[in-house]
């Protein structure tokens, strides 16, 4: 009996014992418990107050987001209307062009309502203007200084701004499309996959050859209504206007005076029904004939016609109603003659050597030699086309 009552004793103390030893490891786990509690809410806490932050960061960043247009304005030029309006016309460009990027940006994916237009227009103020006195776009600079004075006074976040008077100066800042240089700072861009959703060129000049072969990576913005997609042409005829002088280079039936028969030599003999003239120089090259009624505002209202050379100069478009160029205008024998002014600011492509005798595109570069573009490698007229001799011009008989 006294060996079972002690071992009953024994047993309830060992009982007692377990149950304060894992009455004691209880209350660590509770008391490692609640101070990791303590831990992980002061750690959600603390991101928090960091995800907070974040989202004031993001917003104020979103409230902030703003899209850089750069414009070379010495290769992207105001349509002449604009320029031609002064004060008035400035401030108008200034909110054409504001709505013409809205209306451009407003359905790409990274523009929010919110976002802003910030655009700086880089041209060489004193070369430029003397360029639309020079064309008579403009009758004095003053005009043009108006201009810009109106567009800058329109918008807090648009402005041309003056790149100084060196004939890169605009080019230092930005380059235009007709510019190649630019072509060497957007090939990296154009290596990612697919078209880059940061970057859009604008085309006002049609691209310079390097910078075409880019393109196709980049989305393109065109704004025709906005910028000329022309050079300003400011060519003055080097040689006289005298069509008698031309008349007497050419083969023409003559009355033989050495007899009495009126017979005509066979050198002198009528040109066939096809034969047409040309005017070229003394070592054979293509002129093109002098425009003998210019009239370079008539010449520019028609140009922004966009009639079709091919059918008004030549009576031989191929494309007919499917032509994207007008036919409808009636045009008088003086407005065709300003629209072959038009037609020749684009360089023929058999240059000198062209015989053709219906041939309206440009022979000769209209600045010559003093060509800037020419100078900096982009202009579309080859080097032999600006500097070809213009003096004693000959009208020569070919075959239409």
């Amino acid at each position: 009996m006294k060996d079972a009552e002690r071992n009953r004793h024994e047993l309830i103390d060992n009982l007692i014992q377990s149950i304060q030893n894992l009455d004691r490891e209880r209350n660590e786990f509770v008391r490692a418990l609640r101070a990791k509690e303590m831990l992980a809410n002061t750690y959600q806490d603390r991101f928090e107050a960091t995800q907070d932050q974040v989202d004031k960061l993001q917003r104020r960043i979103d409230c902030d987001m703003f899209v850089l247009v750069l414009i070379d304005g010495d290769d992207t030029l105001f349509t002449d209307e604009y320029v031609m309006d002064g004060l008035q016309g400035g401030e108008r460009a200034a909110r054409d062009l504001q709505q013409a990027l809205l209306g451009y940006f407003g359905d790409k994916q990274y523009f929010r309502h919110d976002s802003k237009i910030v655009t700086r227009i880089y041209m060489n103020l004193t070369g430029l203007s003397k360029t639309y006195v020079d064309s008579k776009i403009i009758s004095n600079v003053l005009s043009f200084q108006q201009f810009v004075k109106g567009f800058n006074r329109t918008h807090l976040l648009m402005q041309i701004v003056d790149a100084g008077d060196g004939k890169e100066g605009a080019d230092s800042k930005v380059k235009g499309s007709g510019d190649n240089s630019y072509a060497q700072i957007l090939r990296p861009y154009a290596l990612n996959a697919g078209k880059s959703e940061t970057i859009t060129l604008i085309e006002a000049l049609p691209f310079a050859r390097e910078l075409r072969q880019l393109s196709d990576r980049f989305k393109i913005g065109k704004f025709d209504e906005i910028f000329r997609d022309s050079k300003i042409i400011t060519r003055k005829v080097s040689f006289h206007e005298d069509v008698n002088r031309y008349s007497r280079s050419t083969t023409t039936p003559t009355t033989d005076r050495t007899n009495d028969s009126h017979t005509t030599s066979q050198e002198e003999q009528k040109p066939s029904s096809k034969a047409k003239r040309i005017l070229v120089n003394g070592h054979d090259q293509r002129l093109d004939e002098p425009i003998k009624n210019l009239d370079k505002d008539l010449a520019y209202k028609l140009k922004q016609l966009k009639l079709c050379n091919r059918f008004y100069l030549s009576k031989d478009c191929s494309y007919g109603d499917s032509c994207t160029h007008s036919h409808k205008r009636v045009l008088t024998p003086f407005e065709l003659d300003n629209l072959r002014y038009v037609a020749r600011s684009t360089a023929c492509e058999y240059g000198l050597d062209c015989k053709n005798p219906d041939c309206y595109n440009g022979h000769r570069c209209q600045y010559a030699t003093r060509c800037t573009n020419w100078s900096n490698g982009i202009c579309w007229f080859s080097d032999d086309m600006h500097k070809v001799e213009t003096y004693n011009p000959k009208a020569v008989v070919v075959e239409a």
